[in-house]
């Protein structure tokens, strides 16, 4: 049993994209000693080599970019980082097999470091154009994401246009967010839960799967974690 056991984590290992876990571990680790900008040089040199499909993630990458010159130096934002580029590096050079759900959850971690820092740095509702500005961010990388999961929607212009009407939604919630006296970790979990549920609805809908359950299961959800996140959070006078 212990040899069989054996073989199973031997086989389980040979199987990692090590080259990959190489490259990422590389990049974290660069970000945590380099200066910023000998860390950008290497961080570019390692995208764009093998140049292979460089523009398909170029937006991901150039947000990982960013927010590498937005957070602190730690451990875990280099492992954060890290795997933000292992995602980016697999799905475009064809790394990783189930791609498909590895775009999911990079863009859906891209979305979470963008609304934490968009709500941490912009606390107050008099600044409408960076509400505007975080729509467009968006719509670039959520049209990216359909155009990828669902390549028809793309070619038929489809994307483009339900990443527009998802931006101005995810556009004017965050507004009325900011509006609201709650902490930037409660808004950032809002938007950051909508946006979630409109992304399945999105691809529900493009793949003709949508049906009256789904809508009012996502719309449930939606509804029982505002109360909560409302009932949990102190209201000043």
């Amino acid at each position: 049993m212990v040899n069989d056991l054996k073989k199973r984590v031997a086989h389980g290992l040979r199987g990692l994209p090590w080259s990959l876990i190489v490259r990422a571990v590389i990049f974290g680790g660069a970000w945590l000693i380099l200066p910023f900008w000998a860390f950008a040089v290497l961080a570019f040199g390692m995208y764009f080599f093998p140049l292979f499909q460089p523009f398909l993630l170029f937006v991901p990458f150039l947000l990982t970019i960013v927010f590498a010159g937005l957070l602190g130096t730690s451990l875990w934002g280099a492992v954060f980082l890290g795997i933000l580029f292992y995602l980016v590096i697999g799905i475009k050079d064809l790394i990783l097999i189930d791609r498909r759900r590895a775009y999911h959850i990079l863009t859906f971690l891209i979305f979470l470091a963008l609304f934490l820092n968009f709500f941490y740095h912009y606390p107050r509702p008099d600044v409408p154009f960076a509400a505007f500005g975080l729509g467009l961010i968006f719509f670039i990388v959520f049209r990216g994401f359909v155009a990828y999961i669902i390549p028809e929607a793309g070619e038929a212009h489809r994307a483009t246009f339900v990443s527009g009407l998802a931006a101005l939604l995810v556009g004017q919630l965050a507004l009325i967010l900011l509006v609201l006296p709650l902490s930037f970790f409660y808004q950032t979990a809002l938007l950051f839960l909508s946006v979630v549920l409109l992304a399945e609805f999105v691809i529900d809908h493009l793949e003709d799967r949508l049906d009256r359950r789904i809508v009012l299961t996502n719309a449930s959800i939606i509804l029982v974690f505002f109360s909560v996140v409302l009932a949990l959070n102190r209201w000043g006078l």
